[in-house]
């Protein structure tokens, strides 16, 4: 049962009907980060739309990045699809920052999956945070997607 669901996958994204593959690699929001304020220390914060829609294609979710923890601390950001409270969280991922001050802090994080997951034509996407500090340590988040594969 998994094999050609497999293969099928590898198909799309290495070739279509033999040639080159089109699908192409984009984020969403398009123009800029969306800040996660975490909840209570260890608390998934609420969900924050990273986009209301991820186009009027399928698309596949293939990872995130992730920048700007607002202090030194630790934290999680799930990346999520699904209409407003109503989301399943697709993607978990930790994030770190061990440095002392923020004078000179420059980083960001990119996280793949090594299986992207297929995310049906107009579904939302999201994402929301925890931190070990709490609501003071937001993240700032950015979901990568394949678009343009051949189902």
């Amino acid at each position: 049962m998994a094999e050609p669901i497999l293969k099928a996958l590898f198909q799309a994204f290495l070739s279509t009907s033999g040639g080159i593959s089109v699908h192409t690699y984009d984020t969403l929001p398009d123009n800029d980060d969306i800040a996660l304020t975490p909840g209570a220390a260890d608390v998934f914060g609420v969900y924050a739309e990273l986009a209301a829609t991820v186009g009027a294609a399928d698309v596949w979710l293939t990872g995130g990045h992730l920048s700007a923890l607002a202090a030194a601390d630790d934290a999680k950001v799930a990346f999520a699809t699904g209409l407003a409270a109503a989301e399943v969280d697709r993607i978990t991922v930790p994030i770190a920052r061990t440095d002392v001050t923020a004078a000179g802090a420059t980083y960001g994080v990119v996280y793949t999956v090594p299986f992207p997951i297929r995310v049906t034509n107009g579904t939302r996407a999201a994402a929301r945070a925890k931190a070990g500090a709490g609501a003071g340590s937001t993240v700032n988040a950015v979901v990568m997607f394949a678009t343009g594969l051949v189902a």
